[in-house]
């Protein structure tokens, strides 16, 4: 992220693949570190105008890959804010 952005996450905005349910019982982790440490199965992101937003998924279902919106990008420090996670 540029120094003056960061990017603020809605959580359960994607569909979170059920391995990381198992590892968080079993292993007794706190939510925040499950998203520090697995990025709860967010794979690439890639930021765009939201007006954008809809013509990319759409490009990405054509080559067989899912997408979704999951947040924005907002002025700050380059921190990642999960939105969810007891705010």
């Amino acid at each position: 992220l540029p120094e003056n952005v960061s990017a603020r996450i809605a959580q359960g905005s994607w569909p979170v693949p059920r391995i990381f349910g198992l590892i968080q019982k079993k292993g007794n982790i706190a939510d925040r570190e499950m998203f520090h440490t697995f990025n709860m199965g967010i794979g690439m992101v890639l930021f765009s105008r939201p007006q954008g937003a809809e013509k990319i998924i759409r490009h990405l279902a054509g080559q067989g890959l899912k997408s979704w919106v999951i947040g924005e990008a907002i002025e700050g420090s380059k921190k990642v804010e999960i939105r969810g996670l007891g705010d």
